[in-house]
Protein backbone atom coordinates (compact mmCIF):
# COMPACT_ATOMS: atom_id res chain seq x y z
CA UNK A 1 0.00 0.00 0.00
CA UNK A 2 1.84 3.33 -1.45
CA UNK A 3 -0.72 5.65 -0.46
CA UNK A 4 -4.06 5.92 1.27
CA UNK A 5 -6.85 9.26 1.42
CA UNK A 6 -9.26 9.20 3.91
CA UNK A 7 -12.02 12.09 3.39
CA UNK A 8 -14.66 13.00 6.27
CA UNK A 9 -17.42 14.22 4.15
CA UNK A 10 -20.94 15.70 4.82
CA UNK A 11 -23.39 14.95 1.20
CA UNK A 12 -26.35 17.59 1.41
CA UNK A 13 -29.55 16.35 0.89
CA UNK A 14 -32.11 17.20 -2.02
CA UNK A 15 -34.71 17.80 0.95
CA UNK A 16 -34.39 17.12 4.82
CA UNK A 17 -34.93 12.89 5.45
CA UNK A 18 -38.09 12.57 7.93
CA UNK A 19 -37.69 9.50 10.71
CA UNK A 20 -40.00 8.68 13.31
CA UNK A 21 -37.13 9.86 15.99
CA UNK A 22 -34.85 12.40 13.52
CA UNK A 23 -34.76 14.59 10.99
CA UNK A 24 -31.48 14.49 8.52
CA UNK A 25 -30.42 17.29 6.60
CA UNK A 26 -27.11 15.87 5.07
CA UNK A 27 -25.35 12.35 4.92
CA UNK A 28 -22.41 12.23 6.95
CA UNK A 29 -19.59 9.47 4.78
CA UNK A 30 -16.36 8.61 5.03
CA UNK A 31 -14.85 7.68 1.55
CA UNK A 32 -11.30 5.76 1.35
CA UNK A 33 -8.91 5.48 -1.79
CA UNK A 34 -6.22 2.98 -1.19
CA UNK A 35 -2.98 3.21 -4.05
CA UNK A 36 -0.46 0.39 -5.00
CA UNK A 37 1.60 1.42 -7.66
CA UNK A 38 -0.60 1.85 -10.86
CA UNK A 39 -3.70 0.47 -9.17
CA UNK A 40 -6.12 1.91 -6.67
CA UNK A 41 -9.19 0.85 -4.62
CA UNK A 42 -12.15 3.50 -3.53
CA UNK A 43 -14.39 2.67 -0.81
CA UNK A 44 -16.83 3.88 1.60
CA UNK A 45 -19.20 3.82 4.74
CA UNK A 46 -22.20 5.91 5.69
CA UNK A 47 -21.84 6.97 9.56
CA UNK A 48 -25.16 7.08 11.89
CA UNK A 49 -25.08 7.56 15.66
CA UNK A 50 -28.20 5.66 15.89
CA UNK A 51 -27.45 2.91 14.18
CA UNK A 52 -23.42 2.43 14.40
CA UNK A 53 -23.38 4.40 17.75
CA UNK A 54 -20.25 6.39 15.88
CA UNK A 55 -20.06 10.16 14.95
CA UNK A 56 -18.24 11.51 11.50
CA UNK A 57 -15.26 12.31 13.88
CA UNK A 58 -14.50 8.96 15.83
CA UNK A 59 -15.10 7.02 12.77
CA UNK A 60 -12.83 9.57 10.65
CA UNK A 61 -9.89 9.14 13.34
CA UNK A 62 -10.41 5.39 13.40
CA UNK A 63 -9.94 5.04 9.48
CA UNK A 64 -7.22 7.67 9.41
CA UNK A 65 -5.65 5.27 12.32
CA UNK A 66 -5.64 2.13 9.97
CA UNK A 67 -4.45 3.77 6.97
CA UNK A 68 -1.22 4.74 8.62
CA UNK A 69 -1.09 1.49 9.94
CA UNK A 70 -1.68 -0.23 6.58
CA UNK A 71 1.01 2.04 4.52
CA UNK A 72 3.58 0.46 3.05
CA UNK A 73 2.12 -2.70 4.21
CA UNK A 74 1.28 -6.04 1.95
CA UNK A 75 -2.29 -7.51 3.03
CA UNK A 76 -3.31 -11.27 1.08
CA UNK A 77 -6.99 -11.44 1.63
CA UNK A 78 -6.48 -14.11 4.38
CA UNK A 79 -4.66 -11.33 6.57
CA UNK A 80 -7.18 -8.79 5.83
CA UNK A 81 -9.99 -10.35 6.65
CA UNK A 82 -8.22 -11.23 10.08
CA UNK A 83 -6.86 -7.21 10.63
CA UNK A 84 -10.49 -5.90 9.26
CA UNK A 85 -12.15 -7.82 13.16
CA UNK A 86 -9.51 -5.55 14.68
CA UNK A 87 -10.89 -2.55 13.94
CA UNK A 88 -13.76 -0.94 16.56
CA UNK A 89 -14.87 1.14 13.99
CA UNK A 90 -17.67 -0.52 12.12
CA UNK A 91 -17.19 2.87 9.52
CA UNK A 92 -13.73 2.53 8.92
CA UNK A 93 -13.80 -1.43 8.76
CA UNK A 94 -16.31 -0.94 6.17
CA UNK A 95 -14.78 2.06 4.33
CA UNK A 96 -11.54 -0.56 3.77
CA UNK A 97 -12.83 -3.62 3.32
CA UNK A 98 -14.79 -2.04 0.16
CA UNK A 99 -11.28 0.12 -0.97
CA UNK A 100 -8.87 -3.19 -0.34
CA UNK A 101 -11.37 -5.45 -2.28
CA UNK A 102 -11.78 -2.72 -5.08
CA UNK A 103 -7.52 -2.71 -5.12
CA UNK A 104 -7.27 -6.71 -5.37
CA UNK A 105 -9.69 -6.64 -8.36
CA UNK A 106 -7.76 -4.16 -10.16
CA UNK A 107 -4.66 -5.31 -8.70
CA UNK A 108 -5.71 -8.97 -11.18
CA UNK A 109 -7.83 -7.39 -13.64
CA UNK A 110 -10.92 -8.97 -12.59
CA UNK A 111 -14.45 -7.60 -11.06
CA UNK A 112 -15.83 -7.10 -8.00
CA UNK A 113 -15.40 -9.79 -5.53
CA UNK A 114 -14.91 -12.22 -8.25
CA UNK A 115 -15.19 -15.31 -5.30
CA UNK A 116 -19.16 -14.83 -5.61
CA UNK A 117 -21.49 -16.53 -8.18
CA UNK A 118 -23.43 -14.41 -10.60
CA UNK A 119 -26.70 -14.31 -11.01
CA UNK A 120 -27.69 -11.52 -13.15
CA UNK A 121 -31.95 -10.81 -13.48
CA UNK A 122 -33.98 -7.70 -13.23
CA UNK A 123 -34.07 -6.08 -9.73
CA UNK A 124 -36.29 -3.39 -8.90
CA UNK A 125 -34.96 -0.70 -5.70
CA UNK A 126 -37.57 0.92 -3.46
CA UNK A 127 -37.99 5.05 -3.09
CA UNK A 128 -38.29 6.60 0.19
CA UNK A 129 -41.12 8.80 1.20
CA UNK A 130 -40.04 10.35 3.97
CA UNK A 131 -42.12 11.72 7.05
CA UNK A 132 -44.04 14.54 5.57
CA UNK A 133 -47.82 15.81 5.37
CA UNK A 134 -50.39 13.63 3.15
CA UNK A 135 -49.88 16.53 0.23
CA UNK A 136 -45.93 16.43 -0.08
CA UNK A 137 -46.75 12.51 -0.05
CA UNK A 138 -49.15 12.64 -2.46
CA UNK A 139 -47.27 15.36 -4.74
CA UNK A 140 -43.62 12.83 -4.39
CA UNK A 141 -45.59 9.93 -4.94
CA UNK A 142 -46.93 11.22 -8.22
CA UNK A 143 -43.80 12.29 -9.13
CA UNK A 144 -41.75 9.40 -8.47
CA UNK A 145 -44.49 6.51 -10.09
CA UNK A 146 -43.96 9.40 -13.64
CA UNK A 147 -40.29 8.49 -13.22
CA UNK A 148 -40.92 4.65 -13.40
CA UNK A 149 -40.63 3.86 -9.58
CA UNK A 150 -43.15 1.08 -8.30
CA UNK A 151 -41.87 0.45 -4.96
CA UNK A 152 -42.62 2.82 -2.31
CA UNK A 153 -41.16 2.87 1.38
CA UNK A 154 -42.89 5.59 3.72
CA UNK A 155 -41.35 6.47 7.22
CA UNK A 156 -43.80 6.43 9.95
CA UNK A 157 -44.04 5.84 13.38
CA UNK A 158 -44.89 9.74 14.44
CA UNK A 159 -47.96 9.62 15.43
CA UNK A 160 -50.91 7.01 14.34
CA UNK A 161 -53.62 9.14 12.84
CA UNK A 162 -51.02 11.06 10.85
CA UNK A 163 -49.18 7.73 9.79
CA UNK A 164 -52.55 6.75 8.39
CA UNK A 165 -53.17 9.66 6.45
CA UNK A 166 -49.97 9.25 4.92
CA UNK A 167 -50.48 5.68 3.80
CA UNK A 168 -53.82 6.85 2.74
CA UNK A 169 -52.46 9.17 0.75
CA UNK A 170 -49.91 7.29 -0.64
CA UNK A 171 -51.78 4.35 -1.78
CA UNK A 172 -53.75 7.04 -3.48
CA UNK A 173 -51.58 8.34 -5.76
CA UNK A 174 -50.02 4.86 -6.51
CA UNK A 175 -52.84 2.36 -6.73
CA UNK A 176 -50.78 -0.04 -8.27
CA UNK A 177 -47.51 0.57 -6.17
CA UNK A 178 -45.90 -1.86 -3.87
CA UNK A 179 -45.61 -0.28 -0.65
CA UNK A 180 -43.62 -1.13 2.88
CA UNK A 181 -43.34 1.33 5.80
CA UNK A 182 -40.81 1.46 8.19
CA UNK A 183 -41.27 3.26 11.86
CA UNK A 184 -37.72 2.83 12.63
CA UNK A 185 -38.40 1.84 16.20
CA UNK A 186 -41.14 3.91 16.46
CA UNK A 187 -43.75 2.17 17.59
CA UNK A 188 -45.19 0.86 20.99
CA UNK A 189 -48.07 -1.84 21.00
CA UNK A 190 -50.89 0.88 21.00
CA UNK A 191 -49.62 2.85 18.17
CA UNK A 192 -49.21 -0.80 16.32
CA UNK A 193 -52.52 -2.08 17.26
CA UNK A 194 -54.18 1.62 15.78
CA UNK A 195 -52.07 1.20 12.30
CA UNK A 196 -52.90 -2.15 11.48
CA UNK A 197 -56.40 -2.08 10.30
CA UNK A 198 -54.54 0.75 7.37
CA UNK A 199 -51.88 -1.56 6.93
CA UNK A 200 -54.36 -4.56 5.85
CA UNK A 201 -56.72 -1.58 3.95
CA UNK A 202 -53.89 -0.60 2.01
CA UNK A 203 -52.22 -3.74 0.95
CA UNK A 204 -48.86 -2.57 2.31
CA UNK A 205 -46.76 -5.54 1.71
CA UNK A 206 -44.85 -5.25 5.08
CA UNK A 207 -43.02 -3.17 7.90
CA UNK A 208 -40.23 -2.66 9.03
CA UNK A 209 -38.47 -2.29 12.51
CA UNK A 210 -42.12 -1.50 14.03
CA UNK A 211 -40.65 -1.63 17.68
CA UNK A 212 -37.38 -0.66 19.13
CA UNK A 213 -35.38 -3.72 18.69
CA UNK A 214 -35.20 -5.09 22.34
CA UNK A 215 -39.10 -5.47 22.27
CA UNK A 216 -38.60 -9.03 21.07
CA UNK A 217 -42.24 -10.17 22.28
CA UNK A 218 -43.82 -7.33 20.66
CA UNK A 219 -42.46 -8.27 17.60
CA UNK A 220 -43.83 -11.88 18.12
CA UNK A 221 -46.73 -10.05 18.74
CA UNK A 222 -46.95 -8.18 15.68
CA UNK A 223 -46.24 -11.39 13.56
CA UNK A 224 -49.75 -12.77 14.55
CA UNK A 225 -51.21 -10.07 12.79
CA UNK A 226 -50.61 -11.15 9.22
CA UNK A 227 -48.45 -8.57 8.40
CA UNK A 228 -44.59 -9.18 7.69
CA UNK A 229 -42.14 -7.95 9.69
CA UNK A 230 -38.74 -7.26 8.89
CA UNK A 231 -36.19 -6.53 11.43
CA UNK A 232 -33.24 -3.96 10.51
CA UNK A 233 -31.57 -2.29 13.41
CA UNK A 234 -29.44 -4.84 15.45
CA UNK A 235 -29.28 -7.36 12.65
CA UNK A 236 -26.12 -6.85 11.12
CA UNK A 237 -23.76 -10.29 11.32
CA UNK A 238 -24.46 -13.91 10.96
CA UNK A 239 -25.02 -13.92 14.34
CA UNK A 240 -27.55 -11.64 14.29
CA UNK A 241 -29.66 -13.33 11.97
CA UNK A 242 -29.37 -16.47 14.03
CA UNK A 243 -30.06 -15.42 17.04
CA UNK A 244 -33.39 -13.57 15.62
CA UNK A 245 -34.42 -16.70 13.43
CA UNK A 246 -34.23 -18.89 16.89
CA UNK A 247 -36.35 -15.93 18.78
CA UNK A 248 -39.08 -16.34 15.97
CA UNK A 249 -38.98 -12.46 16.47
CA UNK A 250 -39.71 -11.56 12.34
CA UNK A 251 -40.27 -12.65 9.00
CA UNK A 252 -37.03 -11.36 7.54
CA UNK A 253 -34.20 -8.92 7.85
CA UNK A 254 -32.56 -5.62 5.99
CA UNK A 255 -29.07 -6.30 6.07
CA UNK A 256 -26.79 -3.22 5.42
CA UNK A 257 -23.35 -3.30 4.71
CA UNK A 258 -21.97 -0.98 7.59
CA UNK A 259 -23.54 -3.05 10.33
CA UNK A 260 -22.21 -6.27 8.94
CA UNK A 261 -18.57 -4.58 9.01
CA UNK A 262 -17.39 -5.39 5.58
CA UNK A 263 -18.39 -7.52 2.75
CA UNK A 264 -17.75 -11.31 3.52
CA UNK A 265 -19.88 -10.65 6.79
CA UNK A 266 -22.43 -9.51 4.59
CA UNK A 267 -22.74 -11.88 2.40
CA UNK A 268 -22.56 -14.83 5.21
CA UNK A 269 -25.34 -12.59 7.23
CA UNK A 270 -27.49 -13.56 3.73
CA UNK A 271 -26.31 -17.11 3.29
CA UNK A 272 -27.65 -17.39 7.75
CA UNK A 273 -30.76 -15.67 6.51
CA UNK A 274 -31.12 -18.32 3.54
CA UNK A 275 -30.66 -21.30 5.65
CA UNK A 276 -32.83 -19.93 8.22
CA UNK A 277 -35.60 -19.10 5.85
CA UNK A 278 -35.60 -16.07 6.56
CA UNK A 279 -36.55 -12.99 3.74
CA UNK A 280 -33.93 -10.58 2.87
CA UNK A 281 -33.88 -7.23 1.70
CA UNK A 282 -30.94 -5.53 0.62
CA UNK A 283 -30.71 -1.65 2.15
CA UNK A 284 -28.39 1.16 2.76
CA UNK A 285 -27.15 3.87 4.56
CA UNK A 286 -27.46 7.41 2.53
CA UNK A 287 -24.17 7.03 0.76
CA UNK A 288 -22.91 7.76 -2.79
CA UNK A 289 -22.87 6.05 -5.88
CA UNK A 290 -19.60 3.91 -4.20
CA UNK A 291 -21.60 1.98 -2.16
CA UNK A 292 -23.99 0.88 -3.98
CA UNK A 293 -21.85 0.56 -6.79
CA UNK A 294 -20.25 -2.58 -4.41
CA UNK A 295 -24.11 -3.60 -2.91
CA UNK A 296 -25.27 -4.17 -6.53
CA UNK A 297 -22.32 -6.49 -7.04
CA UNK A 298 -23.88 -8.81 -4.15
CA UNK A 299 -27.40 -8.25 -4.68
CA UNK A 300 -26.12 -10.03 -8.22
CA UNK A 301 -24.69 -12.91 -6.18
CA UNK A 302 -27.30 -13.89 -3.89
CA UNK A 303 -31.21 -14.56 -5.62
CA UNK A 304 -32.62 -14.84 -2.10
CA UNK A 305 -31.85 -11.01 -2.23
CA UNK A 306 -35.32 -10.58 -3.22
CA UNK A 307 -36.15 -6.70 -1.77
CA UNK A 308 -34.02 -3.85 -2.35
CA UNK A 309 -33.85 -0.77 -0.92
CA UNK A 310 -30.81 1.05 -2.36
CA UNK A 311 -32.28 4.69 -3.22
CA UNK A 312 -29.22 6.27 -0.90
CA UNK A 313 -27.26 8.12 -3.82
CA UNK A 314 -30.83 9.16 -5.46
CA UNK A 315 -31.79 11.23 -1.99
CA UNK A 316 -28.01 13.55 -2.21
CA UNK A 317 -28.42 16.99 -3.82
CA UNK A 318 -24.82 15.84 -5.25
CA UNK A 319 -22.92 12.74 -5.57
CA UNK A 320 -19.18 13.00 -6.14
CA UNK A 321 -18.49 9.58 -7.20
CA UNK A 322 -18.56 9.26 -11.01
CA UNK A 323 -18.77 5.46 -12.61
CA UNK A 324 -20.28 2.55 -10.95
CA UNK A 325 -23.87 1.46 -10.86
CA UNK A 326 -27.26 3.82 -10.53
CA UNK A 327 -30.56 3.07 -10.72
CA UNK A 328 -32.81 4.21 -13.74
CA UNK A 329 -36.20 3.99 -13.30
CA UNK A 330 -36.69 2.32 -10.30
CA UNK A 331 -34.09 -0.61 -11.86
CA UNK A 332 -31.01 -1.33 -10.61
CA UNK A 333 -28.34 -0.59 -14.01
CA UNK A 334 -24.70 -1.32 -13.90
CA UNK A 335 -22.40 0.60 -15.99
CA UNK A 336 -21.71 -1.67 -19.36
CA UNK A 337 -18.11 -0.26 -19.53
CA UNK A 338 -17.44 -2.27 -15.58
CA UNK A 339 -15.52 -5.36 -16.18
CA UNK A 340 -12.73 -4.41 -13.36
CA UNK A 341 -13.79 -3.71 -9.83
CA UNK A 342 -16.99 -1.91 -8.87
CA UNK A 343 -16.25 0.98 -11.10
CA UNK A 344 -16.99 3.78 -9.17
CA UNK A 345 -14.13 6.37 -8.11
CA UNK A 346 -13.76 10.58 -7.88
CA UNK A 347 -12.22 13.51 -8.32
CA UNK A 348 -9.89 14.41 -5.01
CA UNK A 349 -10.77 18.05 -5.78
CA UNK A 350 -14.09 17.41 -6.02
CA UNK A 351 -14.10 15.25 -2.72
CA UNK A 352 -12.32 18.15 -0.89
CA UNK A 353 -15.53 20.53 -1.64
CA UNK A 354 -17.56 18.47 0.22
CA UNK A 355 -14.65 17.16 3.28
CA UNK A 356 -15.39 18.81 6.92
CA UNK A 357 -12.65 19.71 8.93
CA UNK A 358 -13.32 17.36 12.43
CA UNK A 359 -11.52 17.82 15.59
CA UNK A 360 -11.00 15.71 18.84
CA UNK A 361 -8.83 15.30 21.42
CA UNK A 362 -8.71 11.64 21.92
CA UNK A 363 -8.64 9.69 18.86
CA UNK A 364 -9.76 6.20 19.46
CA UNK A 365 -6.78 3.38 19.51
CA UNK A 366 -7.03 1.09 16.77
CA UNK A 367 -5.11 -2.27 17.29
CA UNK A 368 -4.19 -3.09 13.90
CA UNK A 369 -0.85 -5.43 13.77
Amino acid sequence: MTKIDVWPLRLPLQRPFILSNETLSDAPVIIVRIGSGRWEGWGESGVSKRVLGEDLQGAFYSARQVGAAMLDSTIPPGAWEEQRHQIPSRAAATAFDMAVNDLWAHRFSTRFLPELPSHPRPVRSSITITAQSPTEVRQEAHMFWREGWQVFKLKIGAAPAKDIGRLAALRDATPLATIRVDANGGLDWDKFESLAPALDQHSVELIEQPFPEAEIDLYRQARSTGVPVFMDEGIGSREDVDAAARASVCDGVNLKLEKARGLLPLCEAIEAAEERGLQVMMGCFITSRLSHSALQRVVEAYPVVERVDLDGPLLLATDPIVGGSTINQGMLQQTPAVTIGHGASSNPEHLARWSVVVTRQSPPTVPLA
